[in-house]
């Protein structure tokens, strides 16, 4: 708003009556329903936070009470794997201390569990407690294949599935035993989820609430209210059970998992002793419902207080506005003047006759930096200094009153700021009743033009010096300007016109197609071009350019010319022609070599590779070429290899053997990172990656180093890898300090047999007996043949000595039934000395070994077909 000294209308600043009233009545209404929507929120937060933490507290006590169940379940059927293996050669349903575990174990899951047993044939004997359990062959049922496949001593849970017996739901539950023991293999047992879920209706939530079991991998397996859309579906890819499973208990409020979008709310805990997360859910209207009927009267009631009042102030009103439009009627004109001045683009500005400023406009203010009301007090400070001396002598000789001053100029004027401006001023003096009361002027910042017009003389003068072809033209196409450079290449003198020139005729065909249906429709969206072209010289030759385009446009967005630069890549087009052709003949070369080879920048990028690098290591060459390495082998083989390639890249050689076992089978390839230098030699600009299939080697190896350490005969360990195993678990024993057990065997009388029978029934006896002894013994247990009839076996990880007599009594037991050797059965016993120590002790392999034989010789001295053990502690 401009200022004046002299007299202006006086616009009011307060509003009127009528929207003072409205804003008043406005604000208490505003008011009004703020307080009322603070309160209501702050009540639905608290009755939220009340059901959140009873809905914890619910989910406790089930997470305890499912807890315990699992616990029950998994020591329950550990224990009773120890019970058969304590008595392998006892049936499980002749076994007094079995079938008490089974039935103590049973009553305290509160009968919501049957017991059952899966022999080493598949056969599952179902349940075991009833006089009527039938026999089902299960070996080709998906659950017991699974079950084959999961690691052993570790309870699993199946799918939950209807009885076939009674048709209510149930929950397989297996352990499959690490060997089989009294011809049983699996212990299983089915959960009843019918009685399960009458146990936990007491733990529902009351607003439509649902307990339920989620299985680690997204399978519900349990639902309190039974839902069969819900039981065995698999949620392990949906939002919100990723969620929920993120940490080890949480809560959401979500649409539901399977529930039609009904909002609610679910709290979930991750379960201890089993691969469950236990999920309570209560539907959150229900929840709500109290709160929803308390907000909804508050609202009413606002509405009605809210009404009334807005009703009360539009009748008020209308008296008001009465009023202030006839004020309103005298501001308009008023502020219709002042707008005009303040809207004018030149600086306007009023003094009398003393050269004191009476007004200005924004503009002035604006051009001079001066904030309102701002002015200095004597205009012709403003004047050039011929001006103003010329209105010094003009006030000298104010009684003249025939004289009159018309000025029009430019000053350089500093702001305070510390800016300099180019002002052109213009000045007329004001006459009232033919007599000169003061003068009124403009004054216009001229600084911007005037730069302008030195920038464009300068780039003119840019243009006219660069070897770049510069063009500029219209709308269509219509040359009006070409520098030195481009008149050359057409074949114009400087001074020559360009009337009726068109660009496209210095185009070729293609280039004038290029030109209509890819550069100007992409330029005018975007605003400018770049890419390749073509140009016809003066002579018709074609000459490849680099081509630009630039849209020119005016304040209002229309088009008013087009600059063209074109700058000559002929060279640079014959310098890549020649690499390529350079890069097809060493691509060729390194083609045919037998063995990979790949270059990588500093960026770690690929830049070449030839057909073997790209086949050892599955690439496509057209789609690796440019990626990162890191991209292109992926993380884990990438990591494998960085220090190697920072050593290259550091300007140093590298190696490296990587094997790999894979579904294909065994490789190896054998890498050398060389570091490539610039034409300085001092600084890498990369590495050259060279890769040997080393497979058929390295296979040569490990069966030579195989033969070295196996027996031919029987394909045990001989001396030499048996030694090797010794040494190696004495190492291990030291560190877990667990009990370790040496057992030294050979077959009574074997000489006898091997005389009257012949060699060819001893080897297939030697070998009979080798299978006996795997089959009875551990996979993890070292076992070798140390010649003739002799074998040795280590044992480790034992907890008492009971268990090292348990595995003598076995291999003396083994051995007992007749071995059948082609058309004869040759039945023959062994001797067995055993050796038991704590690991921790520090014992050498021949320490043991005698150890072991001495005791070996006291069995047959003692009779044979028994053993003799002793333990050192």
């Amino acid at each position: 708003m401009s200022d004046s000294v002299a007299a202006k209308p006086w616009i009011p600043p307060q509003l009127n009556q009528a929207r003072r009233t409205w804003y008043a009545v406005l604000c208490f209404v505003l008011l009004l329903w703020g307080a009322l929507l603070w309160l209501l929120l702050a009540l639905r937060q608290e009755i939220a936070a009340d059901d959140t933490r009873h809905l914890r507290q619910l989910r406790g006590s089930v997470a305890s009470q499912s807890d315990a169940l699992f616990l029950l379940l998994d020591t329950g059927l550990h224990e009773l794997a120890a019970h058969l293996q304590r008595q392998p050669n006892v049936r499980a349903e002749r076994n007094p201390a079995f079938m008490a575990q089974a039935q103590a174990m049973s009553r305290a899951s509160g009968g919501l569990l049957e017991l059952g047993l899966i022999d080493a044939a598949g056969r599952l004997r179902y349940p075991l407690a009833a006089a009527s359990a039938t026999d089902v062959d299960v070996t080709d049922r998906p659950y017991f294949q699974r079950l084959l496949q999961r690691p052993a001593e570790r309870l699993e849970l199946g799918e939950p599935t209807l009885s076939r017996t009674d048709g209510s739901w149930i929950l397989p539950i297996s352990l499959r035993m690490s060997a089989p023991a009294a011809g049983v293999k699996v212990l299983t047992g089915s959960l009843s989820l019918d009685r399960l879920a009458a146990q936990q209706l007491r733990f529902l939530p009351e607003a439509a609430g649902a307990v339920s079991w989620i299985r680690d991998d997204g399978v519900m397996i349990m639902r309190t209210p039974f839902d069969p859309n819900l039981v065995g579906a698999d949620l392990s890819s949906h939002p919100d059970y990723l969620q929920l499973r993120a940490r080890e208990s949480a809560e959401i409020t979500s649409a539901g998992l399977i529930n039609h979008g009904a909002q609610r709310r679910l709290s979930a805990e991750r379960l201890r002793h089993a691969p469950v997360s236990v999920l309570l859910s209560q539907d959150l209207m229900g929840a709500m419902q109290y709160f929803n009927r308390l907000a909804l009267s508050a609202l009413l009631a606002g509405g009605l207080l809210s009404g009334l009042a807005l009703a009360w102030a539009r009748r008020l009103g209308r008296v008001l506005n009465d009023i202030d439009r006839t004020r309103a009627a005298h501001r308009e004109l008023a502020a219709e003047l002042v707008a005009v001045q303040d809207a004018a683009p030149l600086g306007l500005f009023r003094c009398d006759l003393h050269g004191q400023i009476v007004y200005v406009n924004d503009t002035w203010r604006q051009i001079h930096g001066l904030p309102a009301p701002s002015h200095p007090d004597d205009w012709t400070a403003l004047l050039p200094e011929t001006a103003s001396d010329a209105i010094t002598t003009d006030t000298a000789c104010r009684s003249d009153r025939r004289r009159e001053l018309l000025l029009d100029g430019i000053k350089r004027v500093r702001r305070s700021d510390g800016r300099e401006l180019e002002l052109s001023l213009r000045s007329a003096p004001m006459r009232v009743n033919g007599r000169i009361v003061g003068h009124v002027g403009t004054v216009e910042d001229i600084t911007q033009r005037r730069a302008s017009e030195v920038a464009q003389g300068m780039l003119a003068a840019v243009f006219e010096s660069s070897s770049d072809w510069v063009m500029q033209h219209d709308r269509l196409g219509r040359l009006f300007y070409m520098n030195t450079a481009a008149r050359r290449t057409m074949g114009l003198t400087d001074g020559a016109a360009l009337g009726g020139l068109d660009l496209s005729r210095s185009m070729p065909d293609w280039a004038n197609q290029k030109r209509l249906r890819e550069i100007l429709p992409q330029a005018l969206v975007n605003g400018s071009w770049s890419g390749e072209s073509a140009v016809l010289d003066a002579q018709g030759r074609e000459i490849p350019v680099s081509h630009m385009l630039i849209v020119h446009r005016d304040s209002r967005g229309r088009i008013e010319y087009f600059s063209t630069v074109l700058r000559d890549i002929s060279r640079i087009k014959a310098a890549e022609a020649g690499l390529r052709e350079s890069e097809a003949r060493l691509r060729s070369v390194t083609d045919r070599l037998p063995m990979g080879v790949a270059f990588v920048d500093t960026e770690r990028r690929l830049r070449f590779l030839n057909r073997n690098y790209a086949q050892l290591m599955g690439l496509d060459r057209d789609q690796a070429y440019g990626q990162r390495l890191a991209d292109v082998l992926g993380g884990a083989d990438y990591a494998e290899i960085i220090p190697h390639v920072e050593r290259a890249l550091g300007g140093q050689v590298g190696s490296l053997e990587v094997e790999k076992t894979t579904a294909r089978g065994y490789a190896c390839w054998q890498t050398r990172f060389l570091p490539e230098f610039a034409a300085d030699q001092q600084a890498p600009i990369g590495m050259v990656i060279v890769v040997a299939d080393a497979t058929g080697q390295k296979l040569e190896e490990r069966r030579l180093h195989r033969l070295t350490q196996t027996d031919a005969l029987t394909g045990l360990l001989n001396r030499s890898g048996f030694e090797l195993a010794l040494t190696q678990a004495l190492h291990r024993g030291r560190f877990s300090k667990r009990g370790m057990a040496l057992f030294y065997l050979d077959i009574d009388r074997f000489k006898s047999i091997n005389d009257s029978l012949g060699h060819q029934v001893g080897d297939l006896l030697l070998r009979g007996f080798s299978g006996r002894l795997s089959r009875t013994l551990r996979s993890e247990d070292a076992i070798a043949r140390l010649g003739g009839d002799e074998f040795i076996i280590v044992v480790e990880q034992l907890d008492q000595v009971a268990d090292a007599e348990l595995i003598a009594q076995n291999l003396v037991s083994a051995m007992r039934p007749p071995f059948q050797l082609e058309d004869r059965a040759v039945q023959v016993t062994t001797s067995v000395g055993a050796l038991v120590w704590n690991g921790g002790l520090d014992l050498q392999a021949d320490e043991v070994i005698r150890a072991a034989d001495a005791l070996l010789y006291r069995a047959k001295r003692a009779g044979r077909n028994g053993y003799c053990l002793e333990c050192r502690a």
